[in-house]
């Protein structure tokens, strides 16, 4: 709820800067760079 509603506020800057910390400490987040993680070590492993 919080990170919508930030969202919502605008693309100001010390919005965006309060969703990222947000973001960080949210699983969305958390999951999200677990994907990453796993997307970049699977392409490593094709190469």
């Amino acid at each position: 709820v919080a990170e919508s509603a930030a969202a919502a506020r605008g693309p100001c800057s010390s919005d965006a800067k309060v969703l990222r910390s947000e973001k960080r400490h949210s699983v969305v987040y958390r999951s999200l760079a677990k994907l990453v993680s796993e997307t970049s070590a699977s392409r490593q492993a094709e190469l």
